[in-house]
C-alpha cells in the first residue's frame, strides 16, 4: 500500500503524518493477507486556509476496481483528516457490497438460465 500526503499552504507535520498511516493502516486488513491482492494507492492532501478558519483534508483511493474521493472540511484538522478516512472507509465497504452483490446475481441469472434451456449435447 502506498500512501502520499502532501501538505498545502501548511508545514510538514511528523505527528500528523503518522496519524494518517496509522487511521489507514485498517485498510491493510480490508485487502486481507494475501501478497497478490491488488495494490492500494492512497492520496492525502492537506489544505489549510490562511483567510479562512476552515482546514480541508482531500482522500483519493485508488485499486484497479475502485476509485473513490472523499473530503471533509473543519476548523482542527485532525478532525478533518478522521472524518474524511472514516468516509472513505464508508464509501469502499459500499463499493465492495455492490461488487459482491453484483458478482452473486450474474452467477444466479446464469443458472437459471442453464436450468430454463439446457444444452443438448447430442445434437
Amino acid at each position: 500500500m502506498e500512501i502520499i500526503i502532501t501538505f498545502q499552504n501548511m508545514d510538514t507535520s511528523e505527528p500528523m503524518e503518522a496519524h494518517i498511516r496509522e487511521k489507514l493502516s485498517r485498510l491493510a486488513d480490508i485487502r486481507g493477507s494475501d501478497p497478490d491482492a491488488s495494490p492500494f494507492y492512497v492520496e492525502v492532501r492537506l489544505e489549510a486556509h490562511h483567510t479562512h478558519p476552515h482546514n480541508r483534508a482531500q482522500l483519493h483511493l485508488k485499486t484497479p476496481r475502485f476509485s473513490i474521493d472523499t473530503e471533509y472540511e473543519n476548523e482542527d484538522m485532525y478532525w478533518a483528516i478522521d472524518h474524511a478516512i472514516d468516509r472513505l472507509f464508508e464509501k469502499l465497504k459500499k463499493e465492495k457490497s455492490k461488487l459482491i452483490d453484483s458478482e452473486h446475481k450474474a452467477e444466479t441469472e446464469k443458472k437459471k438460465f442453464e436450468k430454463t434451456y439446457p444444452l443438448d449435447e447430442e445434437e
